[in-house]
């Protein structure tokens, strides 16, 4: 995907404060290109800053031939994702979403959504919750996410991740999160296995979100936008992302 397929989202933080952009001296993960995309703060502010994918069937993301009714949009976003070093090896978090609801011309980061990304903790997790992008990853617990990975990393490490939210006949939302072991293959050619989390539901990995709203607190999300975002709570803080896909349910 090129920049000319993201839009900012509003209500973030400004390019002063949030640089942002494509650069060459971040190592990529293996198989990435000659860049990969980061977020760099600058000042002591607590804030998101984030990007929409604004392809044609993916804003929101509508159904593919076959697939459910119109007003249904699951799919699966993945990517490279990773917490960069930073002088403290808190305050800040990476994330991926799917599922947006926009309240607006324009999703903000005040909009929530269903969420994946690296915990703000060191070493973090991976974390799935549902809420506001402003919100972040904060280092997860029963009460603020719906599930955790089992296994955790150091911050500086790729996770090559892919977060599926599959929407049922019934109304139901199944999200289930796989990973890609970088250390055996490239970002190019991923062989995806189900990362084991704590928290789910559905077998032994996967979250059922229930059309009754019992299991997150509320309804499920069947449709919305796609993206990835940062949330900052500090100065210098770094996080990167490499190879984004973006993927509509059929």
């Amino acid at each position: 995907m090129s920049q000319a397929d993201w839009t900012m989202m509003v209500d973030g933080m400004d390019t002063a404060s949030m640089l942002r952009g494509v650069t060459g001296a971040e190592p990529r993960p293996p198989g990435g290109g000659a860049f990969v995309y980061g977020m760099r703060s600058t000042v002591e502010t607590t804030g998101a800053a984030g990007l929409i994918t604004n392809q044609a069937d993916f804003a929101p993301i509508t159904p593919g031939a076959g697939g459910p009714p119109v007003s249904v949009g699951g799919g699966s976003v993945r990517g490279a994702i990773k917490r960069g070093a930073s002088t403290i090896s808190t305050g800040f978090a990476p994330m991926f979403w799917i599922g947006l609801q926009s309240g607006g011309p324009t999703p903000s980061v005040n909009d929530n959504a269903y969420i994946i990304g690296l915990e703000d903790s060191n070493p973090h997790r991976v974390v799935v919750r549902k809420g506001r992008i402003i919100d972040g990853v904060p280092a997860a617990s029963s009460t603020n996410s719906l599930m955790r990975s089992i296994e955790s990393e150091l911050i500086n490490t790729y996770w090559h991740l892919r977060f599926d939210m599959i929407v049922n006949p019934s109304g139901d939302v199944v999200l289930r999160v796989f990973k890609n072991d970088l250390t055996v293959n490239d970002v190019t050619a991923p062989v995806w296995e189900e990362l084991e989390m704590d928290g789910a539901n559905d077998g032994v990995n996967g979250f059922i979100d229930d059309v009754l709203g019992a299991a997150s607190g509320s309804v499920p999300y069947d449709q919305g936008y796609v993206g990835f975002a940062m949330k900052n709570q500090g100065q210098t803080k770094r996080c990167y992302w490499d190879h984004i896909e973006v993927l509509r349910q059929v």
